[in-house]
């Protein structure tokens, strides 16, 4: 038996120990070929796809402990008033209870720390420094 890359184009799919004959699509491996699901095949080696950026992720406490107190404060307090407010906190709110984590590149987030910068309880650094960016 062998390891084996199958490969469907040229994108990784499975890595498998089977008989090479058995499977057309797939690459053997082994001295110094190594590949993992997601590889990209070139023709003569595997290549890693770059994941990218990392993505700066928060839960609801998380998140807003990247405001200070006096703009959590004015937050609160405008979001009893202002329904796009409120509702960019309950956005938040309700990514983290679905499971989810609120994210840096989050369209929704993005948008509602414009508004809050826009409505003066932000200054116009805040957002991309609270994201990170």
């Amino acid at each position: 038996m062998t390891r084996l890359a199958l490969v469907d184009g040229d994108t990784v799919r499975n890595v498998i120990v089977g008989e090479p004959g058995e499977w057309p699509n797939g690459l053997v491996l082994g001295n110094g070929l190594e590949a993992s699901p997601g590889d990209r095949w070139t023709g003569s080696r595997f290549v890693t796809p770059d994941s990218g950026p990392v993505v700066k992720t928060w839960d609801e406490l998380q998140l807003m402990r990247e405001f200070t107190l006096a703009e959590r404060v004015a937050i609160i307090a405008a979001a009893s008033t202002d329904p796009l407010i409120a509702s960019l906190l309950t956005m938040a709110r309700a990514t983290v209870v679905s499971g989810g984590r609120v994210r840096a590149d989050d369209p929704d987030l993005i948008a509602g720390l414009g508004y809050l910068v826009a409505a003066g309880l932000l200054a116009d650094v805040r957002p991309s420094e609270i994201r990170g960016s």
